[in-house]
């Protein structure tokens, strides 16, 4: 029996040693790797950086790499100080349009060029070529990238990102290029070929993204009267300032055969706006002698009146002199400043929504917005695509099914229930 006892004590001590020299250090060594690994992760939570954030990050060094390349020497006929630069590379990537000297008599063509590239990349967004850059050198948008990308365009699947992106510098691309043209057939006759064809495209860049830059001293006053600059320039100043949401809604009109609300609102504010303000304009200012009643004949006037009126929401030209307007008119364009365009994107998306849902993609309403657009679009409760987006209970789910929701409908309680 001592025999058959020494193993089970030896045994034992073996097995305390293994747990005081092999467990214990072992389970401590785990807790410090955990401790380290978790204040690793801690500390890169801490230093991430949100989508919104991280964009206009890249704004601010857009704005700065701008404005150290407008005080080169090459850049500017007259030295400018810092705070010039800084805010002369401020407004064209914020599509602005305000200046605090004249861009054509202070910078040069080097200098001309650091503002089309600015205004091109504040008015297309950093992202578009950032997605474009991406897919170019064989990259992939997803992971964090994904949630960089997809929220300048108000996109929930990484495909739309890229189609929307492609689309967006496809459709400034084809705009400026068109728009080229016609105002070449005005500025080269009057500054020469080189000159004249620059003028055609700054303006054009200038116009498509609403910038409101111009390389003349007084805007567009000289051509008050010109169909060709008052039909081309708010062309593209209003197409560009519909904003990417409804440009995609309305390209992908032939194909879907309806038009999002979105679409809608904006595109039908913009006609009556439009119409609206230029009837308002020529009324009080046809008599006034320092605006259109200077001008010779009844179409300069309208011609006047026309991009005068449309250029307020979101452009920043002028065809009339706005410091000789009367007050009833400045009140007026403060209104339509006010108002504003349709390039800012007033409705969310939830990533959480079912595409497959047809009552929703009948819509075109996502579930954040209903409440917003339910004076804009009444739906009945016996819908034949509403089916499909029901619960369990018969109560619509979704965009409906939300108490809160105006289009909520409680089930009634059988008969004989409370």
């Amino acid at each position: 029996m001592a025999r058959r006892g020494r193993p089970r004590y030896r045994l034992g001590i073996c097995r305390w040693l293994g747990v005081i020299f092999i467990d214990k250090p072992i389970a401590m060594l785990t807790r410090i790797r955990d401790a380290v690994v978790g204040s690793r992760q801690r500390l890169q939570d801490s230093w991430r950086i949100s989508p919104p954030l991280l964009l206009s990050a890249g704004f601010m060094v857009l704005i700065l790499l701008g404005t150290v390349l407008l005080k080169l020497p090459p850049a500017v006929h007259v030295p400018i100080s810092w705070g010039e630069a800084l805010f002369t590379a401020t407004s064209p990537v914020t599509v602005t349009g305000l200046i605090v000297s004249d861009t054509g008599a202070t910078l040069s063509v080097w200098g001309e060029a650091v503002i089309l590239i600015l205004m091109q990349a504040g008015g297309l967004g950093l992202m578009t070529f950032a997605v474009l850059a991406l897919l170019s050198l064989g990259g992939r948008v997803r992971g964090r990238r994904y949630l960089v990308a997809t929220s300048p365009y108000n996109e929930t699947h990484p495909q739309d990102v890229i189609r929307t992106a492609k689309v967006v510098v496809k459709l400034a691309l084809v705009m400026e290029g068109i728009a080229i043209v016609p105002l070449a057939l005005v500025w080269v006759p009057e500054h020469g070929w080189l000159k004249g064809l620059w003028w055609s495209l700054f303006h054009a860049v200038s116009a498509f993204n609403n910038a409101g830059f111009t390389l003349s001293p007084d805007s567009l006053m000289a051509y008050a009267g010109s169909p060709a600059i008052n039909t081309v320039i708010p062309a593209l100043y209003l197409i560009g300032g519909l904003g990417f949401i409804v440009i995609m809604g309305i390209i992908d009109f032939p194909r879907s055969r309806q038009l999002d609300i979105n679409v809608k609102v904006v595109l039908s504010g913009t006609v009556v706006l439009s119409l609206l303000g230029t009837a308002m304009i020529y009324m009080l200012e046809s008599d006034n002698p320092a605006t259109l009643a200077a001008l010779p004949g009844l179409s300069d006037q309208l011609w006047a009146s026309w991009l005068q009126a449309t250029t307020p929401r979101t452009a920043g030209f002028n065809s009339l002199d706005i410091s000789a307007l009367t007050q009833p008119t400045s009140l007026v364009l403060m209104m339509l400043m006010f108002v504003g365009g349709g390039r800012q994107r007033y409705r969310q998306r939830h990533q959480g929504d079912h595409p497959a849902c047809p009552a929703r993609r009948h819509l075109g309403l996502p579930a954040g917005s209903a409440r917003a657009h339910a004076i804009f679009a009444a739906y009945q409760d016996d819908h034949p695509a509403q089916g499909a987006c029901r619960n369990g209970d018969g109560r619509p789910r979704h965009l409906h099914g939300h108490p809160g929701s105006l289009h909520y409908r409680r089930r009634r309680p059988a008969v004989g229930g409370v």
